[in-house]
């Protein structure tokens, strides 16, 4: 069985060559990871206004965050939404500056240890317009 998706929600064909996808819903429906037959899962796309992509992870003993290589050409830097989260002990993180493609996190404690997530908007493409009427 394939790990594609159909338009009509259960096949295994791909769909290829297309600029635009317009539907109610996104979802992407695959075989469960665990094997665990019957089951399939399905995730589902979020969804907001604009054509966003983001990247989470950890950081331990360190104060940057990487971004992606590609993210350089793909994102509006100006865009970035940036989480923060302390792990082991509550501590104050703050974003101290963004330059070539790093994210440099300043802090009032000494124990650097957090998850974090960035969200930009893609430069890419055109800006998705949210609101339009209806031809």
């Amino acid at each position: 069985m394939g790990g594609g998706g159909d338009i009509n929600g259960g096949g295994s064909n791909n769909l290829t060559g297309f600029d635009t996808i317009n539907a109610n819903t996104k979802n992407f429906d695959i075989e469960h990871p665990t094997n665990k037959e019957p089951w399939r899962l399905r995730y589902s796309v979020l969804e907001g206004p604009e054509i966003g992509v983001f990247v989470r992870g950890e950081i331990k003993d360190s104060n940057v965050i990487e971004l992606p290589e590609v993210w350089k050409d793909l994102i509006h830097e100006n865009s970035l939404s940036i989480n923060l989260t302390p792990i082991g002990k509550p501590s104050i993180y703050y974003v101290e500056k963004h330059e070539n493609n790093k994210i440099y996190i300043g802090s009032d404690s000494d124990n650097l240890h957090f998850y974090y997530t960035v969200f930009a908007e893609r430069k890419d493409v055109d800006k998705l317009v949210v609101e339009y009427i209806r031809k």
